[in-house]
């Protein structure tokens, strides 16, 4: 316990001193080429072994200690945002995997717009996600003007992610995104939102000829909506697109019926790995070793419609979020948006792509994984041809073939 306090009292007088301020300043000079800034929580033996006495003494706990992660994402933040433009970084993407969002609020009344408008002008990659799962709505709604500040100057934005805790939000896109059109978009990414159909088909008619991947991660289609509808829009409408991710999409009635109230969204920017994570190591996955991990998709099961109708072995819903499958380096959130090297194998023989909508097997309650990962590949098609090619060049064959 000495030892703790004495560590508490250094960063203390390291704050107080802006010690932080001056060294992270200095470090960030001294990165002339950085491109990537990212914030995550940082804990060593120390503060683990504290944590473990914590849970151990519950009443110690209560009476003497506050544990916040807001106040030092709120510190975390301004001081980077400081450093950023005193020292003229290049960075251009940045990733806050834990918002805390009464701390978001607090910097933006507190802050001037014009350097936030600064940092936003350079920005390419923007990764933001809202840890807080009580009233986010009526948080977000707060926030609002800040994401109309952001998007206003944003102009170079390649790749985007918002997302929470899922089903915690039911807020229209619009109130986020303000209908903004960023030209030099190519990945759209959102998780943990519910949403009306014609909110996801708005997505499509804004971006049709221009996003390269779209991820949807947890989902939930409110009541009227059919994802059916949603996917027969994307497979006309975005013909660019080189992946789709649909990892833990459902409906949200059905949601809210089996919901175990644990955050199955996006581990993804604690980890960004997304088995059930989703996009955290999306910054940290090697894209060069993931493309050459990746399997070529014409040897691959998941090609012929058998193996999603097969039995699913009783599994878990656990939906590896398969842009992962589709376009590595788009997964791992970077701005390079080349296709892999299997975009050049022709994968029109595949059964998928001359199924009909209404062979999808949506039923408006529920959706499985095995539905996902069926309902990407039909919508994507085959990478080497156009995706009304690999219909008809499908049951061509089909048709030879009996």
């Amino acid at each position: 316990m000495r030892q703790f306090f004495e560590k508490a009292r250094e960063q203390v007088e390291i704050v107080q001193s802006s010690i932080d301020s001056q060294t992270l300043e200095a470090a960030i000079a001294s990165f002339e080429k950085l491109q990537h800034i990212r914030v995550l929580r940082m804990m060593d033996q120390l503060d683990a072994a504290f944590l473990s006495y914590l849970n151990n003494h519950r009443d110690v706990a209560e009476q003497h200690v506050e544990l916040q992660w807001g106040p030092v994402s709120l510190r975390a933040a301004g001081t980077l945002g400081r450093a950023v433009l005193r020292r003229n970084s290049p960075a251009s993407r940045w990733s806050f995997p834990l918002v805390d969002t009464q701390s978001a609020i607090t910097m933006m009344n507190s802050s001037p717009r014009i350097g936030l408008s600064s940092i936003a002008a350079s920005l390419e990659c923007l990764s933001l996600r809202f840890e807080d799962s009580r009233d986010l709505d009526a948080k977000m709604r707060e926030l609002s003007p800040l994401f109309r500040t952001i998007f206003n100057s944003a102009r170079n934005l390649v790749s985007v992610h918002i997302g929470f805790p899922q089903g915690s939000v039911s807020m229209p896109l619009e109130e986020i995104f303000h209908g903004i059109m960023m030209e030099k978009l190519r990945v759209f990414s959102i998780g943990g939102w519910r949403l009306d159909a014609e909110e996801i088909i708005d997505i499509s008619n804004s971006y049709r000829s221009n996003l390269r991947g779209l991820r949807l991660h947890g989902v939930l289609l409110k009541e009227g909506g059919m994802w059916k509808d949603v996917l027969s829009v994307l497979r006309r409408e975005m013909l660019s697109l080189r992946w789709l991710s649909l990892s833990k999409a459902d409906y949200a009635t059905h949601f809210d019926e089996n919901a175990t109230r644990l955050d199955v969204t996006e581990d993804l920017e604690r980890d960004d790995s997304d088995s059930d994570s989703d996009m955290d190591d999306e910054d940290t996955e090697d894209p060069v070793q993931d493309q050459e991990e990746t399997q070529d998709p014409d040897n691959q099961d998941m090609n012929d419609v058998e193996s999603f109708t097969s039995d699913e072995d009783a599994q878990a819903d656990s939906d590896v979020d398969s842009v992962n499958d589709l376009d590595p380096t788009a997964h791992a959130f970077t701005t390079q948006l080349d296709a892999p090297d299997y975009e050049h194998v022709c994968t029109c023989s595949s059964r998928i792509h001359q199924l009909d909508v209404e062979d999808l097997g949506d039923d408006g309650i529920s959706v499985t994984q095995t539905q996902r990962k069926m309902w990407e590949r039909w919508v994507v098609g085959c990478l080497m041809h156009s995706r009304f090619d690999s219909s008809s060049s499908a049951r061509k064959a089909r048709s030879q073939a009996s």
